[in-house]
């Protein structure tokens, strides 16, 4: 498969090797992650062919097509029991930080490579205060070339608009497995619009994305903050009591968050550490 610029395709690779057997053991757990039900007797079908990687299985290697294009090409099969997912994000002025983007991109890449690499059907949006992408459901390298072309492509704006994920739902045709990425820092914890994706999904998982600056304000004096929708600018001093009231005041509004996600059953995650964006995957997928 093609790789998006921020994502180097060796990691990727390594970790959809990894990332495949949390993945269908999610499914069997069913906190959110099923795989559709396929019918008795149901096996592999040919998906399409990519460049071998060193480590993989050699008995699934395509030795005709490796001497016909002069290179060692892998047969990729997809199980009949594979369902379709729909890959949500947020693209609205509240994530236009430079590596808060980033992160997202990154996340959302590989969690595309990972399910079209294990045979799942899956379609992209990008959100705000409107659905600004979209791209329909596809499977094998194309597919995954097409969400990472995407998302090369799009830039937060700088301010105004909103972030409404309960647009996408009216788009989840035949009610999918549904991926949202966000920072869910609206002041209703975006209840409503989780309840319309669950409405219209067969499963919702959900993972937080936040900026440094706002998982943790450690720098006491003088800022000069932007409301991003709006584009008001505010002068604050912060001293010790001001950080500590802040970062209280996120841990209310994610404790609230944290209760939302649990009563609509839906598989949440929200990473505080530095980590990778394999760890922050592999973490979610793991976490029970």
């Amino acid at each position: 498969m093609a790789t998006h610029a921020m994502v180097d395709e060796v990691r990727l690779r390594r970790f959809a090797r990894l990332a495949a057997p949390l993945l269908r053991s999610s499914t069997q757990q069913g906190f959110g992650l099923q795989v559709a039900q396929g019918k008795a007797g149901t096996g592999l079908e040919f998906l399409d062919l990519r460049a071998y990687a060193t480590g993989e299985d050699a008995r699934h290697i395509d030795w005709r097509q490796s001497q016909l294009r002069n290179q060692l090409l892998m047969r990729s099969y997809r199980d009949e029991t594979a369902s379709d997912w729909t890959i949500c994000v947020d693209g609205s002025a509240s994530m236009q930080d430079e590596q808060k983007w980033q992160r997202v991109c990154e996340l959302a890449v590989a969690l595309a490579y990972l399910l079209l690499h294990v045979g799942h059907r899956v379609s992209f949006i990008v959100f705000a205060e409107r659905i600004v992408a979209r791209i329909a459901a596809g499977r094998g390298q194309r597919q995954f070339a097409a969400i990472s072309h995407e998302l090369q492509n799009y830039l937060p704006p700088a301010s105004g608009g909103g972030s409404l994920p309960g647009l996408c739902a009216p788009l989840l045709h035949g009610r999918q497995d549904v991926f949202l990425l966000s920072d869910f820092l609206r002041a209703d914890l975006m209840r409503e619009d989780l309840l319309q994706l669950c409405a219209h999904s067969k499963s919702l998982a959900a993972l937080q994305v936040l900026a440094r600056d706002e998982v943790v304000l450690a720098r006491r004096g003088s800022s000069l903050l932007t409301d991003t929708e709006s584009g008001e600018r505010l002068r604050l001093d912060l001293d010790s009591r001001a950080v500590q009231s802040a970062s209280a005041a996120l841990a209310a509004h994610n404790a609230a968050l944290q209760r939302v996600m649990q009563s609509l059953n839906i598989h949440f995650s929200a990473p505080r550490s530095g980590g990778s964006w394999e760890q922050t995957l592999m973490a979610h997928f793991g976490h029970r």
